[in-house]
């Protein structure tokens, strides 16, 4: 892609975030401004500040090492966001992806800056500022043993064994998607390398993450799972920064 149009496409979801944010900030443009809780917004507009959570999950938000600095995706347009509504930014507590909800409930920070995917069993419970992005979920297998899989319905049977996290979007295919299917399930606060581990240990047979987080997994682990081309993506989901109701 052309550095001109990967500029233009920033600025576009910048922008984009920035007005879904500031009309959920702002009493006088929110559909919902009966329900804004008004200690959340006086809070912010009091102290020009906007408090984030986040979770590391690479590319979406990466943190050095060494310096502890962090970049990113999501890093990139929260700064972005700060600069239209003229806010400033406090990236306050690190939370792992499966508890983001439950720092926004006991109003630790003000929005989730890690962007997430807009899954059904938070839509009673969060806000949605997006999407932002759309992010492919595939297939994988262990190194070797892609070219067994050749069809969905293949994978929609007792003998098929697929890893997964409980609570996440390739737990919901999983169960929706593949009912017959053997799952093998981790806590909801289990990390994305541990569901890969379940393939390369031969304690299931796939497991479904998106093509970054299997990247990721492979430049410590290189050579243990390999993409099952001839089904992936499975799903196509849309990405969202998550805000508390109201």
């Amino acid at each position: 892609m052309k550095p001109a149009l990967i500029i233009l496409i920033s600025i576009v979801l910048s922008t984009t975030i920035s007005l879904a944010l500031f009309k959920m900030l702002d009493p006088e443009t929110s559909d919902s401004q009966n329900s804004l809780k008004e200690s959340a917004y006086e809070h912010v507009m009091s102290t020009g500040t906007l408090r984030c959570g986040y979770g590391i999950w690479p590319p979406n938000l990466n943190r050095d090492p060494n310096s502890g600095e962090l970049s990113g995706i999501s890093f990139d347009l929260m700064t972005e966001v700060a600069k239209l509504l003229n806010l400033k930014i406090e990236w306050i507590e690190e939370v792992p992806l499966g508890n983001a909800v439950e720092g926004l409930k006991s109003e630790r920070y003000d929005v989730y800056c890690t962007t997430l995917y807009i899954r059904p069993n938070n839509m009673k419970i969060v806000e949605f500022a997006g999407p932002i992005l759309y992010s492919p979920v595939n297939i994988y297998s262990a190194k070797g043993k892609s070219g067994f899989f050749v069809s969905l319905d293949q994978l929609n049977n007792p003998e098929t064994r697929i890893g997964m996290i409980d609570g996440t979007i390739p737990h919901i295919i999983s169960i929706e998607d593949f009912p017959s299917a053997t799952h093998v399930s981790l806590p909801e606060q289990s990390e994305y390398a541990e569901n890969m581990l379940l393939i390369t240990t031969n304690k299931a047979d796939i497991t479904l993450v998106e093509a970054a987080t299997a990247e990721n997994f492979l430049r410590t682990n290189p050579g243990q799972i390999e993409l099952v081309k001839q089904l992936s993506p499975i799903k196509i989901f849309p990405t969202a920064f998550i805000l508390d109701r109201g």
